[in-house]
């Protein structure tokens, strides 16, 4: 999969998420939250967030692979 179709890919991944997850995802990755950061700004424990975060990217991961994401690829290193 190339980068512009990867990215929309990516996009599409993120829209089917559950908007909690969705949220932590674009605070850690976007943002760049530290998980305690994060924890504060949404009122959650600390290992709720941690759960939700590595939720939402067993999700990701799953749904690239299965739509022909190669793991190798540039921008899947980030999840």
């Amino acid at each position: 999969m190339e980068g512009l179709a990867y990215n929309v890919e990516l996009q599409e991944a993120l829209r089917r998420l559950a908007p909690k997850e969705r949220h932590i995802i674009l605070l850690r990755i976007v943002e760049e939250n530290r998980f305690e950061e994060i924890a504060e700004q949404l009122d959650i424990s600390y290992s709720a967030v941690r759960k939700r975060y590595e939720r939402a990217i067993k999700k990701l991961k799953r749904d690239l692979a299965d739509k022909g994401a190669r793991k190798d690829e540039r921008s899947f290193s980030c999840l």
